[in-house]
């Protein structure tokens, strides 16, 4: 053992020795000049020299190896930056299309309102909760957190999902839009209006039998009878045209007016009428004021209903909200 370490000391000491040799051996390096001038001379070290070649070696390795890695990270930054213009692009379209589809649904939600509104719903506001708060479409565009996050992919399948449930949807609404106007024009010529202005007046004789105040007998009553104050004005039950204007001896100052489906309705008694046959009216218009002419107890409104020219009892029609 002591041999072995002996010999690798002895091996070492040579080892040094003979790069202290070497290295310390020099280099004359003369400069004449094609003139007189004095020669110049200098000398350099075999270590100098060692030490110089390592320098430029790792000089122009690390040249080569930053030119290298230069171009990988040009390349990278180049396919970095095409690939966030096209997200960007991707999403400006996707943000368009959503903000298109939350349009479609802010109109689509007011068109429903309405349509609640008109029928008359006990429980809208229930039914409204029900139908949006709960529903899916709803709660994706209605969530600000979605929108800054379109580009995801389950974003942008929600975004085409919506938009075709929007967009089916929207044909269904159409049809039930269709249907609401089918409905307000029907219900337009459907005498089914209070009609004494402000919905004032009350009921003083039914239609049917009664016994008749003036001759003391049972008869037949055509119409019913609602009492206000005189001049009230009178007012159109459903849209038709002024059919005929008269005095009767028993109605009085009279107004028929013809409308849709063979509704017609009669307003007798009047104080004053104020539209000419053949007139326009619409549902709601003024047409007469009430008054006591003709033969009649007191200041009231005769009011009938005909289908196909025969008197039909009014109540069910002005006491029910269609």
């Amino acid at each position: 053992m002591i041999a072995i370490v002996f010999n690798i000391g002895k091996y070492i000491l040579s080892l040094k020795n003979f790069l202290k040799e070497k290295g310390n051996r020099h280099f004359t390096i003369m400069m004449i000049p094609h003139s007189e001038k004095k020669i110049f001379t200098f000398q350099i070290s075999n270590f100098i020299i060692f030490f110089l070649f390592l320098i430029i070696t790792f000089s122009v390795y690390s040249i080569v190896l930053y030119s290298i890695q230069s171009r990988k990270i040009s390349s990278e930054i180049n396919t970095i930056t095409k690939t966030l213009n096209e997200y960007l692009s991707k999403k400006e379209i996707y943000d368009d299309v959503l903000s298109a589809n939350f349009l479609v649904f802010s109109e689509y939600q007011n068109e429903l309102k309405k349509i609640f509104s008109s029928i008359n719903l006990q429980d809208n506001k229930k039914l409204w909760k029900s139908t949006f708060d709960n529903s899916e479409i709803y709660r994706y565009l209605n969530n600000k957190y979605s929108i800054h996050n379109t580009f995801l992919p389950e974003n942008i399948y929600k975004i085409y999902s919506i938009k075709q449930k929007i967009s089916d949807t929207q044909k269904h609404l159409d049809e039930i839009r269709l249907i609401m106007e089918a409905r307000h024009e029907l219900f337009d010529f459907i005498p089914s209006k209070w009609p004494i202005h402000g919905g004032q007046g009350y009921k003083t004789s039914d239609f049917g039998v009664r016994l008749s105040p003036f001759l003391g007998k049972t008869s037949f009553h055509t119409g019913v009878d609602i009492a206000w104050f005189p001049r009230t004005p009178i007012i159109a039950a459903a849209r038709g045209y002024v059919a005929e204007i008269s005095y009767k001896s028993g109605y009085g100052n009279t107004v028929l007016i013809t409308h849709k489906y063979g509704y017609q309705t009669l307003y007798a008694h009047n104080a004053q009428i104020l539209v000419q046959a053949g007139n326009s009216i619409e549902k709601g218009d003024i047409i007469a004021l009430l008054g006591k002419t003709g033969r009649t107890t007191g200041p009231h409104l005769h009011f009938e209903i005909r289908v196909q020219g025969k008197p039909v009892d009014p109540w069910p029609y002005i006491n029910t909200k269609f």
